[in-house]
């Protein structure tokens, strides 16, 4: 699914102008992906483009406290449910917070993109996968982070020489 999502954000969400899913489906299966590699990442758009539509809706968690009637904290210390621990892994949770602390996953996008990993289904993702879901997230919700954060989500730091 990871390879289908990836052909998607480098192809077809580089700007607004996205395709219609059904359309997105025809140009994968013609591109060469399986069909049930379209149809998991077909669905897993359909996700996304659900909950950005509804603005990053709120976690469980999140939506308690604002029934309470307290005001939403800019920040927070994030606990992971054991089902989201074991999904993300460890390595993709500090990828999270290191994301968190450079200020370029706020906390509304911080949930709406654990959501769409642990929608993944997929245990112990990677962080490249990670990384990959953050930019389609960014990109659902027109965010623009800097220059800096995006050189961070497409690049691998393993392979990067030091000067």
């Amino acid at each position: 699914m990871f390879e289908a999502l990836n052909f998607v954000c480098n192809h077809f969400w580089q700007d607004q102008a996205r395709p219609e899913l059904a359309s997105l489906g025809q140009q994968l299966n013609a591109a060469g992906f399986g069909a049930d590699e379209v149809a998991d990442a077909l669905q897993w758009l359909r996700g996304l483009n659900l909950a950005s539509s509804c603005e990053a809706a709120p976690s469980p968690g999140l939506a308690v406290l604002a029934a309470s009637g307290s005001a939403l904290p800019a920040t927070g210390l994030r606990a992971y449910t054991r089902r989201e621990q074991h999904r993300l892994g460890v390595d993709s949770m500090g990828f999270i917070h290191r994301l968190e602390c450079m200020g370029a996953l706020p906390m509304r996008l911080r949930e709406l993109v654990i959501d769409r990993a642990v929608a993944v289904g997929a245990c112990g993702l990677t962080v490249a996968q990670l990384k990959l879901v953050v930019m389609l997230v960014y990109r659902s919700l027109g965010y623009q982070p800097g220059q800096l954060i995006m050189d961070e989500l497409s690049s691998n730091h393993r392979e990067r020489v030091c000067h």
